[in-house]
């Protein structure tokens, strides 16, 4: 049944029984309010949302003081106007920047070291994928192998000890291939718990069996990728050779 508003005189709809049953009709709660000259009624029409325009009705009047402290509709309506207000290009340009220097010159210990990645191991880890990784490649590519590379690196200042290329792509590789000394350690202790046992293993992490290699010096060795035949070689280190 269409009726009119009594206090803005617009066309609304309503159901008959609403139409029989009550006195006075109004298009919405602020045309009620208006016409009944009340300050707040509950839902109170607070206003507008500052994202998506939506009618802000609250049931309280803990958001109807002086101050107006609601401004969204919801948590989302937030986060959008905070991303594209607040979070700007300049914005996380400063704080990269700051961040950067707030955390310049830090360097976690070795304890912690230790702690952060026997955390992150295996399942504990959302990257987890039902164990597909090789143990051997998680020993590779774990903290302490960066650490010793770097460090190797920094040992014979960025020089290749074979050609004397200094700076530039350069290497650190294994005298003694680091899979007969983690074949050593297996054959002592097991392969259980291999990673927690290999960090802590000495031996695999000593700068004295690592010298820094160009890519050309690298490939001439004795031990380099045990001397295979595969020509993913060739393919992976093309770039770097000239």
């Amino acid at each position: 049944m269409i009726i009119e508003c009594e206090y803005c005189h617009k066309s609304i709809e309503r159901e008959p029984s609403k139409v029989r049953s009550r006195q006075h009709h109004y298009c919405n709660i602020v045309c009620y309010n208006k016409a009944t000259k009340r300050k707040y009624t509950y839902p109170y029409l607070l206003g507008q949302c500052k994202e998506c325009g939506k009618d802000i009705f609250v049931n309280d009047s803990s958001y109807t003081g002086k101050v107006r402290t609601k401004h969204f509709c919801n948590k989302t309506c937030i986060m959008k106007y905070r991303n594209r207000l607040i979070w700007t290009p300049e914005a996380r340009r400063k704080q990269g920047e700051n961040a950067r220097r707030i955390n310049r010159g830090k360097v976690r210990s070795f304890e912690a070291k230790i702690h952060y990645a026997l955390a992150n191991i295996g399942d504990k880890s959302h990257f987890w994928l039902g164990g597909k990784t090789d143990k051997s490649r998680e020993i590779r590519n774990c903290f302490r192998m960066v650490d010793w590379k770097k460090a190797v690196l920094k040992r014979d200042n960025y020089t290749c000890l074979l050609c004397g290329k200094q700076g530039g792509y350069l290497e650190a590789d294994h005298i003694e291939p680091f899979s007969v000394r983690l074949q050593r350690l297996i054959n002592k202790s097991g392969q259980d718990n291999l990673y927690e046992k290999a960090l802590c293993y000495e031996p695999l992490w000593d700068i004295n069996n690592g010298r820094t290699l160009c890519p050309n010096c690298h490939r001439k060795t004795d031990t380099f990728a045990l001397r295979t035949n595969d020509k993913r070689w060739d393919l992976l280190y093309k770039e770097f050779l000239e």
